[in-house]
């Protein structure tokens, strides 16, 4: 009896090890997906910021996804406190640290942020799937998201809000840039 129950748990141990992947093939598994970005995390991060400082209509100066680590962070307009700002890090959805900013005197926070809620951030999957499908290179994938001010290529005026999308291959990189609301505006390699 005690030698069948040794040879059922070997068993068990043995089969269970059959089909293990190991962390580089498990990564080169998310990157043939897109890079394993889900906006889901994102809605998330943003839906907890807003419980801490009380309003889902605060302001940013950006936010930054790198699906690779896991990680978002985000510089947020204190609204109890509108000359201040603070870096926020979640990492798989955990909030990791929040750290005041120095401002220097000068520092015009009117400027340099826009309210986080005006963006599309439902539309972030979507936008993924189309700066993959305009980029247009085998084995693409997703190396982070970013959402902020910034110059639109081609135009001259003062930056506006829009969110890019960094995407390598083994072979090239480059960026697709997006409206607010998620209409694909450029597409280049770097």
């Amino acid at each position: 009896m005690r030698r069948g129950l040794i040879v059922g748990l070997l068993w068990v141990v043995l089969t269970g090890c059959v089909g293990t992947v190991t962390r580089a093939e498990f990564d080169q598994e998310v990157q043939r997906r897109g890079g394993g970005f889900h906006q889901q995390q994102v809605l998330d991060v943003v839906d907890g910021v807003a419980a801490r400082v009380g309003t889902d209509r605060f302001a940013v100066t950006h936010l930054t996804v790198s699906p690779g680590s896991d990680v978002v962070t985000l510089r947020v307009r204190n609204p109890a406190a509108p000359d201040e700002l603070d870096d926020y890090v979640f990492r798989a959805g955990d909030l990791l640290s929040t750290e005041p900013v120095r401002l220097s005197a000068s520092t015009d926070l009117d400027a340099q942020t826009f309210v986080l809620a005006d963006v599309a951030l439902d539309r972030l999957d979507q936008m993924v799937d189309d700066a993959l499908e305009a980029f247009a290179v085998s084995d693409t994938y997703v190396t982070s998201v970013q959402v902020g001010l910034s110059a639109r290529p081609g135009q001259e005026s003062s930056p506006t809000v829009g969110v890019v999308v960094s995407m390598e291959s083994p072979r090239t990189a480059g960026t697709a840039t997006f409206t607010p609301g998620g209409e694909l505006v450029d597409v280049r390699r770097r």
